[in-house]
Protein backbone atom coordinates (compact mmCIF):
# COMPACT_ATOMS: atom_id res chain seq x y z
CA UNK A 1 0.00 0.00 0.00
CA UNK A 2 1.39 3.21 -0.87
CA UNK A 3 2.25 6.19 1.72
CA UNK A 4 -0.83 8.07 2.60
CA UNK A 5 0.17 11.42 1.02
CA UNK A 6 0.72 14.45 3.74
CA UNK A 7 0.34 18.11 1.95
CA UNK A 8 0.00 20.08 5.25
CA UNK A 9 2.94 20.93 7.59
CA UNK A 10 3.65 19.10 10.67
CA UNK A 11 6.45 18.65 12.78
CA UNK A 12 8.62 16.25 11.98
CA UNK A 13 7.84 13.03 12.70
CA UNK A 14 10.55 9.61 12.43
CA UNK A 15 10.16 5.88 13.16
CA UNK A 16 13.07 4.74 16.06
CA UNK A 17 15.36 2.23 14.97
CA UNK A 18 15.57 -0.80 16.21
CA UNK A 19 18.41 -3.22 17.47
CA UNK A 20 19.39 -6.80 17.23
CA UNK A 21 22.00 -8.30 19.37
CA UNK A 22 22.73 -11.93 18.37
CA UNK A 23 23.45 -14.20 21.40
CA UNK A 24 27.04 -14.92 19.67
CA UNK A 25 27.53 -11.06 19.86
CA UNK A 26 27.80 -11.55 23.38
CA UNK A 27 29.32 -14.46 23.69
CA UNK A 28 32.54 -13.07 22.24
CA UNK A 29 31.89 -9.96 24.87
CA UNK A 30 32.14 -12.50 27.33
CA UNK A 31 35.32 -14.32 26.26
CA UNK A 32 36.75 -10.92 25.69
CA UNK A 33 36.33 -9.55 29.02
CA UNK A 34 37.63 -12.83 30.36
CA UNK A 35 40.48 -13.35 28.28
CA UNK A 36 41.70 -10.10 27.34
CA UNK A 37 40.09 -6.86 28.86
CA UNK A 38 40.16 -8.51 32.98
CA UNK A 39 39.42 -5.05 34.62
CA UNK A 40 40.28 -3.10 31.88
CA UNK A 41 36.62 -0.91 31.14
CA UNK A 42 37.97 1.15 28.58
CA UNK A 43 35.21 1.93 25.49
CA UNK A 44 35.79 -1.04 22.83
CA UNK A 45 35.68 0.21 18.94
CA UNK A 46 33.14 -2.68 17.28
CA UNK A 47 30.71 -2.21 14.26
CA UNK A 48 27.10 -3.09 13.64
CA UNK A 49 25.22 -3.82 10.39
CA UNK A 50 22.69 -1.96 9.34
CA UNK A 51 19.93 -2.96 7.14
CA UNK A 52 17.27 -0.74 5.22
CA UNK A 53 13.50 -1.82 5.08
CA UNK A 54 13.40 -4.91 3.09
CA UNK A 55 9.70 -6.01 3.47
CA UNK A 56 6.71 -3.52 3.93
CA UNK A 57 5.84 -5.29 6.69
CA UNK A 58 9.52 -5.49 8.67
CA UNK A 59 11.68 -2.67 9.47
CA UNK A 60 15.58 -2.54 9.02
CA UNK A 61 17.17 -2.94 11.88
CA UNK A 62 21.31 -2.59 13.45
CA UNK A 63 22.41 -6.12 13.90
CA UNK A 64 25.45 -7.44 16.34
CA UNK A 65 26.91 -10.51 15.88
CA UNK A 66 30.26 -12.45 16.85
CA UNK A 67 31.94 -10.58 13.78
CA UNK A 68 31.23 -6.91 15.43
CA UNK A 69 34.16 -7.63 17.39
CA UNK A 70 36.77 -8.62 14.89
CA UNK A 71 39.91 -6.37 14.48
CA UNK A 72 39.26 -6.11 11.10
CA UNK A 73 35.28 -5.32 9.99
CA UNK A 74 33.63 -6.73 7.62
CA UNK A 75 32.94 -5.65 4.12
CA UNK A 76 29.99 -3.71 2.90
CA UNK A 77 27.83 -6.04 1.51
CA UNK A 78 23.89 -5.09 -0.35
CA UNK A 79 21.97 -6.72 2.62
CA UNK A 80 24.25 -4.93 5.60
CA UNK A 81 25.95 -1.49 5.83
CA UNK A 82 28.56 -1.67 8.07
CA UNK A 83 28.75 1.52 10.82
CA UNK A 84 30.73 2.15 13.70
CA UNK A 85 29.59 1.51 17.27
CA UNK A 86 31.62 2.13 21.03
CA UNK A 87 30.66 -0.27 23.77
CA UNK A 88 31.19 0.84 27.24
CA UNK A 89 31.44 -2.95 29.52
CA UNK A 90 31.29 -2.02 33.11
CA UNK A 91 32.94 -4.35 35.73
CA UNK A 92 30.13 -4.54 37.88
CA UNK A 93 26.17 -3.96 38.03
CA UNK A 94 26.61 -1.71 40.24
CA UNK A 95 28.96 0.10 37.98
CA UNK A 96 26.19 -0.97 35.16
CA UNK A 97 23.58 1.23 37.05
CA UNK A 98 25.83 4.47 38.20
CA UNK A 99 26.73 5.18 34.52
CA UNK A 100 26.45 8.64 33.09
CA UNK A 101 24.11 7.88 30.72
CA UNK A 102 23.34 11.09 30.37
CA UNK A 103 26.78 12.08 29.20
CA UNK A 104 27.52 9.17 27.63
CA UNK A 105 25.01 10.00 25.41
CA UNK A 106 26.43 13.05 24.64
CA UNK A 107 29.85 12.15 24.16
CA UNK A 108 28.62 9.99 21.40
CA UNK A 109 26.62 12.50 20.13
CA UNK A 110 29.62 15.25 19.74
CA UNK A 111 31.71 13.03 17.89
CA UNK A 112 29.07 12.93 15.65
CA UNK A 113 28.87 16.70 15.44
CA UNK A 114 31.90 17.40 15.15
CA UNK A 115 32.27 14.98 12.05
CA UNK A 116 29.93 16.75 10.83
CA UNK A 117 31.90 20.18 11.16
CA UNK A 118 35.27 18.66 9.99
CA UNK A 119 33.64 17.58 6.69
CA UNK A 120 34.06 13.45 7.62
CA UNK A 121 30.61 12.51 7.00
CA UNK A 122 31.37 13.51 3.38
CA UNK A 123 34.26 10.66 3.00
CA UNK A 124 32.43 8.17 5.33
CA UNK A 125 28.16 8.74 5.67
CA UNK A 126 28.15 5.58 7.94
CA UNK A 127 29.83 8.04 11.00
CA UNK A 128 26.02 9.87 10.96
CA UNK A 129 24.46 6.10 11.84
CA UNK A 130 27.40 6.03 15.12
CA UNK A 131 25.94 4.62 18.01
CA UNK A 132 26.65 3.36 21.53
CA UNK A 133 26.24 -0.19 23.57
CA UNK A 134 26.47 -0.22 27.42
CA UNK A 135 26.21 -3.75 29.09
CA UNK A 136 27.70 -5.58 32.28
CA UNK A 137 28.28 -9.22 31.46
CA UNK A 138 27.93 -11.24 34.51
CA UNK A 139 30.42 -13.97 33.98
CA UNK A 140 29.74 -16.36 36.42
CA UNK A 141 25.96 -16.66 35.89
CA UNK A 142 26.28 -16.19 32.09
CA UNK A 143 24.14 -13.05 31.93
CA UNK A 144 24.17 -10.00 30.20
CA UNK A 145 22.50 -6.47 31.22
CA UNK A 146 22.62 -3.92 28.42
CA UNK A 147 21.32 -1.05 26.69
CA UNK A 148 21.28 0.64 23.25
CA UNK A 149 21.88 4.21 22.38
CA UNK A 150 21.25 5.34 18.38
CA UNK A 151 22.64 9.27 19.07
CA UNK A 152 20.88 12.08 17.12
CA UNK A 153 21.22 15.38 17.25
CA UNK A 154 18.10 18.01 18.11
CA UNK A 155 19.03 21.03 16.57
CA UNK A 156 17.15 24.16 18.31
CA UNK A 157 15.37 25.29 15.32
CA UNK A 158 12.07 23.67 14.64
CA UNK A 159 11.90 20.60 11.62
CA UNK A 160 8.59 20.28 9.98
CA UNK A 161 7.16 18.31 7.40
CA UNK A 162 5.68 20.47 4.50
CA UNK A 163 4.89 17.15 2.23
CA UNK A 164 5.01 13.16 2.08
CA UNK A 165 4.36 11.29 -0.25
CA UNK A 166 4.44 7.65 -2.25
CA UNK A 167 7.88 7.95 -4.55
CA UNK A 168 5.51 6.66 -6.97
CA UNK A 169 2.59 9.33 -6.76
CA UNK A 170 5.74 12.28 -7.23
CA UNK A 171 8.02 10.44 -9.95
CA UNK A 172 6.35 9.96 -13.34
CA UNK A 173 6.95 6.38 -15.15
CA UNK A 174 9.90 7.11 -16.48
CA UNK A 175 11.64 8.89 -13.71
CA UNK A 176 10.62 5.97 -11.61
CA UNK A 177 12.20 3.52 -14.31
CA UNK A 178 15.31 5.65 -14.23
CA UNK A 179 15.30 5.76 -10.63
CA UNK A 180 15.00 2.35 -10.06
CA UNK A 181 17.51 0.86 -12.56
CA UNK A 182 20.13 3.61 -10.83
CA UNK A 183 19.51 2.17 -7.61
CA UNK A 184 20.08 -1.16 -8.50
CA UNK A 185 23.19 -0.19 -10.21
CA UNK A 186 24.66 1.92 -6.64
CA UNK A 187 23.27 -1.07 -4.56
CA UNK A 188 25.44 -3.86 -6.64
CA UNK A 189 28.51 -1.50 -6.65
CA UNK A 190 30.78 -2.78 -4.02
CA UNK A 191 32.23 1.33 -4.00
CA UNK A 192 28.55 2.63 -3.17
CA UNK A 193 26.48 -0.33 -1.63
CA UNK A 194 28.13 0.91 1.83
CA UNK A 195 27.37 4.47 1.15
CA UNK A 196 23.74 4.75 3.09
CA UNK A 197 23.03 8.33 2.63
CA UNK A 198 23.70 9.72 -1.10
CA UNK A 199 21.44 12.76 -2.95
CA UNK A 200 20.14 12.37 -6.67
CA UNK A 201 20.10 14.26 -9.70
CA UNK A 202 16.53 13.91 -11.76
CA UNK A 203 17.41 15.78 -15.02
CA UNK A 204 14.50 17.44 -17.53
CA UNK A 205 14.76 14.43 -19.65
CA UNK A 206 13.93 11.67 -16.84
CA UNK A 207 17.44 10.43 -16.29
CA UNK A 208 18.73 9.93 -12.85
CA UNK A 209 22.67 10.19 -11.40
CA UNK A 210 23.04 8.96 -7.96
CA UNK A 211 26.24 10.54 -6.29
CA UNK A 212 28.26 9.88 -3.26
CA UNK A 213 27.72 13.13 -0.27
CA UNK A 214 31.58 14.04 -1.23
CA UNK A 215 30.85 14.57 -4.65
CA UNK A 216 28.34 17.65 -3.60
CA UNK A 217 31.10 20.56 -4.54
CA UNK A 218 31.20 19.63 -8.00
CA UNK A 219 27.50 20.76 -7.77
CA UNK A 220 26.34 22.65 -10.56
CA UNK A 221 22.62 22.44 -10.36
CA UNK A 222 21.88 21.65 -14.10
CA UNK A 223 18.70 19.32 -12.59
CA UNK A 224 14.79 19.27 -12.60
CA UNK A 225 14.71 17.38 -8.83
CA UNK A 226 17.64 16.99 -6.24
CA UNK A 227 16.77 14.50 -3.57
CA UNK A 228 18.69 13.47 -0.89
CA UNK A 229 18.51 10.39 0.00
CA UNK A 230 19.38 7.64 2.26
CA UNK A 231 18.78 3.66 2.93
CA UNK A 232 15.63 4.13 5.11
CA UNK A 233 14.94 1.07 7.98
CA UNK A 234 11.41 2.49 8.22
CA UNK A 235 8.49 0.61 7.44
CA UNK A 236 5.61 3.03 8.76
CA UNK A 237 4.08 6.14 6.32
CA UNK A 238 7.25 8.51 7.60
CA UNK A 239 10.74 8.68 7.71
CA UNK A 240 12.65 6.54 9.89
CA UNK A 241 15.28 7.23 12.34
CA UNK A 242 18.37 7.83 10.28
CA UNK A 243 16.71 11.46 8.63
CA UNK A 244 17.56 13.37 11.90
CA UNK A 245 20.76 13.26 11.86
CA UNK A 246 21.03 13.52 8.01
CA UNK A 247 18.91 17.08 8.26
CA UNK A 248 21.06 18.09 10.69
CA UNK A 249 24.19 17.37 8.36
CA UNK A 250 22.30 19.44 5.75
CA UNK A 251 21.73 22.30 7.70
CA UNK A 252 24.81 22.15 9.43
CA UNK A 253 27.56 21.65 6.93
CA UNK A 254 26.05 22.59 3.68
CA UNK A 255 23.77 25.37 5.22
CA UNK A 256 20.58 23.96 3.21
CA UNK A 257 17.37 25.29 4.99
CA UNK A 258 14.40 23.52 2.92
CA UNK A 259 15.15 19.95 1.36
CA UNK A 260 13.29 17.29 -0.48
CA UNK A 261 14.51 13.81 1.06
CA UNK A 262 14.14 10.01 -0.42
CA UNK A 263 13.03 7.35 2.05
CA UNK A 264 14.83 4.45 -0.10
CA UNK A 265 13.14 1.12 0.35
CA UNK A 266 13.28 -2.13 -0.77
CA UNK A 267 11.25 -5.17 -1.46
CA UNK A 268 12.76 -8.47 -1.97
CA UNK A 269 15.97 -7.11 -2.98
CA UNK A 270 14.27 -4.82 -5.33
CA UNK A 271 13.55 -1.19 -5.68
CA UNK A 272 10.24 -0.27 -3.79
CA UNK A 273 9.21 3.15 -5.19
CA UNK A 274 5.56 2.48 -3.95
CA UNK A 275 7.07 1.98 -0.11
CA UNK A 276 9.63 4.47 -0.33
CA UNK A 277 8.89 8.21 0.28
CA UNK A 278 9.47 11.49 -0.89
CA UNK A 279 8.86 14.59 1.51
CA UNK A 280 9.84 18.30 1.90
CA UNK A 281 10.83 18.91 5.42
CA UNK A 282 11.84 22.72 6.03
CA UNK A 283 14.37 23.70 9.55
CA UNK A 284 16.08 26.97 9.64
CA UNK A 285 19.42 27.19 10.62
CA UNK A 286 19.97 26.49 14.75
CA UNK A 287 21.12 29.45 16.53
CA UNK A 288 24.52 29.77 18.14
CA UNK A 289 25.91 26.36 16.48
CA UNK A 290 28.97 28.15 15.27
CA UNK A 291 30.08 29.04 18.85
CA UNK A 292 33.06 27.25 19.57
CA UNK A 293 31.13 25.87 22.87
CA UNK A 294 27.82 24.96 21.12
CA UNK A 295 26.94 21.32 21.37
CA UNK A 296 23.25 20.62 20.38
CA UNK A 297 20.70 18.49 22.41
CA UNK A 298 20.92 14.85 22.29
CA UNK A 299 18.84 11.72 22.66
CA UNK A 300 18.78 8.17 21.26
CA UNK A 301 18.60 5.63 23.53
CA UNK A 302 15.91 2.83 22.41
CA UNK A 303 12.35 3.79 23.78
CA UNK A 304 13.31 7.53 24.08
CA UNK A 305 11.77 10.43 22.59
CA UNK A 306 12.83 14.15 22.43
CA UNK A 307 12.30 15.95 25.74
CA UNK A 308 12.21 12.43 28.00
CA UNK A 309 15.29 12.99 30.13
CA UNK A 310 14.99 9.36 31.88
CA UNK A 311 17.26 8.73 34.42
CA UNK A 312 16.69 5.03 34.89
CA UNK A 313 16.38 2.53 31.72
CA UNK A 314 14.96 -0.43 31.26
CA UNK A 315 17.96 -3.21 31.30
CA UNK A 316 17.58 -5.46 28.60
CA UNK A 317 18.84 -9.42 30.30
CA UNK A 318 20.22 -11.75 27.99
CA UNK A 319 20.70 -15.49 29.52
CA UNK A 320 24.24 -17.58 27.47
CA UNK A 321 23.36 -20.35 29.72
CA UNK A 322 22.04 -22.25 27.16
CA UNK A 323 24.79 -21.11 24.43
CA UNK A 324 27.59 -23.57 23.77
CA UNK A 325 26.46 -26.16 26.64
CA UNK A 326 29.47 -28.67 25.92
CA UNK A 327 31.61 -25.80 26.87
CA UNK A 328 30.28 -23.98 29.72
CA UNK A 329 31.36 -26.90 32.21
CA UNK A 330 35.09 -26.30 31.45
CA UNK A 331 34.48 -22.71 31.20
CA UNK A 332 32.99 -22.40 34.70
CA UNK A 333 35.82 -25.24 35.83
CA UNK A 334 38.12 -22.58 34.75
CA UNK A 335 36.79 -19.18 35.37
CA UNK A 336 37.95 -18.96 38.81
CA UNK A 337 41.84 -19.33 37.27
CA UNK A 338 41.08 -16.67 34.76
CA UNK A 339 39.36 -13.99 37.29
CA UNK A 340 42.83 -14.73 39.29
CA UNK A 341 44.59 -13.84 36.37
CA UNK A 342 43.06 -10.37 36.22
CA UNK A 343 45.17 -9.55 39.35
CA UNK A 344 48.17 -11.97 38.75
CA UNK A 345 48.83 -11.58 34.89
CA UNK A 346 52.03 -13.97 35.53
CA UNK A 347 49.64 -16.82 36.02
CA UNK A 348 48.90 -18.64 31.87
CA UNK A 349 46.66 -21.07 31.79
CA UNK A 350 47.62 -21.76 28.73
CA UNK A 351 50.87 -23.16 29.72
CA UNK A 352 49.08 -25.00 32.23
CA UNK A 353 46.79 -26.75 29.53
CA UNK A 354 49.10 -28.01 27.42
CA UNK A 355 51.45 -29.04 30.43
CA UNK A 356 51.89 -33.09 29.98
CA UNK A 357 52.11 -34.20 33.84
CA UNK A 358 52.80 -37.60 34.73
CA UNK A 359 51.91 -38.47 38.37
CA UNK A 360 53.48 -41.83 39.81
CA UNK A 361 51.18 -43.33 42.08
CA UNK A 362 47.52 -43.26 42.63
CA UNK A 363 47.04 -43.33 46.52
CA UNK A 364 45.68 -40.39 48.78
CA UNK A 365 48.88 -38.30 47.41
CA UNK A 366 47.89 -39.22 43.75
CA UNK A 367 44.17 -39.04 44.67
CA UNK A 368 44.56 -35.23 45.50
CA UNK A 369 47.33 -34.26 43.31
CA UNK A 370 45.54 -35.37 40.24
CA UNK A 371 41.93 -33.81 41.08
CA UNK A 372 44.55 -30.07 42.31
CA UNK A 373 46.01 -30.40 38.99
CA UNK A 374 42.81 -30.32 37.34
CA UNK A 375 41.70 -27.58 39.59
CA UNK A 376 44.18 -25.31 38.57
CA UNK A 377 43.81 -25.79 34.66
CA UNK A 378 45.87 -28.67 33.73
CA UNK A 379 44.49 -31.36 31.14
CA UNK A 380 47.02 -33.83 30.21
CA UNK A 381 47.38 -36.46 32.88
CA UNK A 382 49.10 -39.92 33.38
CA UNK A 383 48.77 -42.17 36.14
CA UNK A 384 51.15 -44.85 36.87
CA UNK A 385 50.36 -47.32 39.75
CA UNK A 386 50.94 -50.92 40.30
CA UNK A 387 48.12 -51.90 43.11
CA UNK A 388 44.72 -52.78 43.59
CA UNK A 389 42.27 -50.42 45.48
CA UNK A 390 41.67 -51.99 48.80
CA UNK A 391 38.63 -51.29 51.43
CA UNK A 392 40.59 -49.77 53.38
CA UNK A 393 41.72 -47.51 50.75
CA UNK A 394 38.10 -46.38 50.37
CA UNK A 395 38.67 -43.28 53.58
CA UNK A 396 42.35 -42.28 53.22
CA UNK A 397 42.06 -42.58 48.81
CA UNK A 398 39.18 -39.82 48.09
CA UNK A 399 38.19 -40.82 44.68
CA UNK A 400 37.76 -44.35 45.07
CA UNK A 401 34.33 -45.98 46.18
CA UNK A 402 33.44 -49.68 46.62
CA UNK A 403 32.60 -50.69 43.42
CA UNK A 404 36.50 -50.27 42.75
CA UNK A 405 37.66 -52.52 45.48
CA UNK A 406 39.62 -55.17 43.71
CA UNK A 407 40.25 -53.15 40.39
CA UNK A 408 43.78 -51.68 39.90
CA UNK A 409 44.08 -47.81 40.77
CA UNK A 410 45.99 -46.51 37.47
CA UNK A 411 42.20 -48.17 35.98
CA UNK A 412 39.82 -46.74 38.60
CA UNK A 413 41.41 -43.57 38.77
CA UNK A 414 40.34 -42.19 35.36
CA UNK A 415 36.66 -42.65 35.03
CA UNK A 416 36.16 -40.59 38.72
CA UNK A 417 38.55 -37.78 37.05
CA UNK A 418 36.77 -37.25 33.68
CA UNK A 419 33.52 -37.20 35.50
CA UNK A 420 35.00 -34.30 37.71
CA UNK A 421 36.20 -32.59 34.71
CA UNK A 422 35.45 -34.23 30.94
CA UNK A 423 37.75 -32.19 29.23
CA UNK A 424 40.54 -34.03 30.86
CA UNK A 425 42.87 -36.27 28.99
CA UNK A 426 44.18 -38.44 31.57
CA UNK A 427 45.84 -42.16 30.82
CA UNK A 428 46.18 -44.94 33.79
CA UNK A 429 48.65 -47.44 33.01
CA UNK A 430 48.94 -50.19 35.85
CA UNK A 431 52.94 -50.61 36.16
CA UNK A 432 55.34 -51.47 38.39
CA UNK A 433 58.17 -49.20 39.50
CA UNK A 434 61.50 -50.73 39.64
CA UNK A 435 63.19 -50.41 42.91
CA UNK A 436 66.78 -50.66 43.59
CA UNK A 437 68.09 -53.58 45.53
CA UNK A 438 64.47 -55.61 45.32
CA UNK A 439 65.64 -59.25 44.07
CA UNK A 440 64.36 -60.16 40.66
CA UNK A 441 63.94 -63.66 39.30
CA UNK A 442 64.94 -64.61 36.10
CA UNK A 443 61.30 -65.12 34.43
CA UNK A 444 60.79 -61.36 35.90
CA UNK A 445 63.62 -60.09 34.13
CA UNK A 446 62.30 -59.30 31.10
CA UNK A 447 59.16 -57.44 32.67
CA UNK A 448 61.17 -54.99 34.80
CA UNK A 449 63.41 -53.98 31.94
CA UNK A 450 60.64 -53.37 29.88
CA UNK A 451 59.10 -51.49 32.61
CA UNK A 452 62.49 -49.68 33.09
CA UNK A 453 62.15 -48.45 29.40
CA UNK A 454 58.61 -47.75 29.81
CA UNK A 455 59.23 -45.69 32.68
CA UNK A 456 62.16 -43.52 30.53
CA UNK A 457 59.91 -43.20 27.71
CA UNK A 458 57.43 -41.40 29.93
CA UNK A 459 58.90 -38.98 32.17
CA UNK A 460 60.88 -38.33 28.47
CA UNK A 461 57.53 -37.25 27.01
CA UNK A 462 56.47 -35.33 30.08
CA UNK A 463 56.90 -31.79 31.38
CA UNK A 464 56.57 -32.21 35.49
CA UNK A 465 56.45 -35.38 36.81
CA UNK A 466 55.51 -35.77 40.19
CA UNK A 467 56.84 -38.69 43.18
CA UNK A 468 53.72 -39.87 45.12
CA UNK A 469 54.47 -43.20 45.67
CA UNK A 470 54.27 -44.84 49.19
CA UNK A 471 58.20 -46.02 49.85
CA UNK A 472 61.04 -44.01 49.30
CA UNK A 473 62.98 -46.90 47.62
CA UNK A 474 60.50 -46.62 44.45
CA UNK A 475 60.94 -42.47 43.67
CA UNK A 476 64.89 -43.16 43.50
CA UNK A 477 65.02 -44.48 39.88
CA UNK A 478 62.47 -41.99 38.85
CA UNK A 479 64.46 -39.37 40.25
CA UNK A 480 67.63 -40.23 38.31
CA UNK A 481 65.61 -40.17 34.92
CA UNK A 482 64.29 -36.88 35.83
CA UNK A 483 67.65 -35.57 36.21
CA UNK A 484 69.11 -37.73 33.19
CA UNK A 485 65.73 -36.53 31.26
CA UNK A 486 66.39 -32.79 32.80
CA UNK A 487 62.46 -32.87 33.66
CA UNK A 488 60.72 -30.61 36.52
CA UNK A 489 60.05 -33.25 39.18
CA UNK A 490 58.19 -32.85 42.51
CA UNK A 491 58.26 -34.75 45.16
CA UNK A 492 55.66 -34.97 47.73
CA UNK A 493 55.80 -37.12 51.29
CA UNK A 494 53.52 -37.24 54.26
CA UNK A 495 54.16 -39.89 57.50
CA UNK A 496 52.74 -39.94 60.78
CA UNK A 497 54.76 -36.86 62.23
CA UNK A 498 55.77 -35.10 59.14
CA UNK A 499 56.10 -34.36 55.51
CA UNK A 500 58.01 -33.63 52.97
CA UNK A 501 57.51 -31.49 49.37
CA UNK A 502 59.94 -30.22 47.45
CA UNK A 503 60.88 -29.60 43.70
CA UNK A 504 64.01 -31.27 42.36
CA UNK A 505 65.96 -32.03 39.04
CA UNK A 506 66.99 -29.54 36.55
CA UNK A 507 64.48 -26.89 34.59
CA UNK A 508 63.67 -27.28 31.17
CA UNK A 509 66.56 -26.94 28.76
CA UNK A 510 69.50 -26.94 31.48
CA UNK A 511 72.57 -28.97 30.74
CA UNK A 512 73.03 -32.11 33.72
CA UNK A 513 75.50 -30.50 35.94
CA UNK A 514 75.78 -29.01 39.35
CA UNK A 515 75.26 -25.77 37.61
CA UNK A 516 72.98 -24.25 35.33
CA UNK A 517 74.05 -21.23 32.52
CA UNK A 518 73.84 -18.73 34.99
CA UNK A 519 76.04 -20.40 37.25
CA UNK A 520 73.12 -20.73 39.91
CA UNK A 521 73.16 -24.37 42.02
CA UNK A 522 70.70 -26.88 40.47
CA UNK A 523 68.18 -28.10 43.29
CA UNK A 524 68.58 -30.93 45.12
CA UNK A 525 66.84 -33.99 45.48
CA UNK A 526 65.31 -36.07 48.30
CA UNK A 527 68.14 -38.25 48.07
CA UNK A 528 70.87 -35.68 48.14
CA UNK A 529 72.86 -35.58 51.51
Amino acid sequence: MAAKAETHARPLEMEAIESRVDPGFWDAVRCLKLDVLSIDDSPVPITGCYTLCAHPKIPGLVRLSSKSLEASPPFHSRNNCIVPRTLVNTNNMLGFKNLDVDLLLKEEGKRIFYDILSGKIEEDPTLLLRFLVISFVDLKNWKVYYDVAFPSLVLNSKMTFLRLHSASEVLSQEEETSLSKSMKVWRDSNETTGCPFFWVHIYSDSSVVIRQLKCWKGYSGDHQKLLFGFYDHGHQDYPGWALRNYIAFLSLRWKIEKVQFLCYRERRGEPDLEKSLIGEASFAAPHGWDGSDYVPEIIGWEGEKAGDRKKEKILKPIDLDSLNPASQDEEKQVMHLKLMGWRHPSLVLNKLRSARCLVLGAGALGCEVSRLLMTWGVRKLTVVDGGCVAIPDIVKQSLYVDNDCGVPRATAIVPHLKERCPAVEVEGIQMEIPVPGNPVSKTKMSSVLDNCKRLQALVASSDVVFLLTDTWESRWFPTLLCANENKIAITAASGYDSYLVMRHGAGPGHNLSTEDALGHQRLGCCFCK
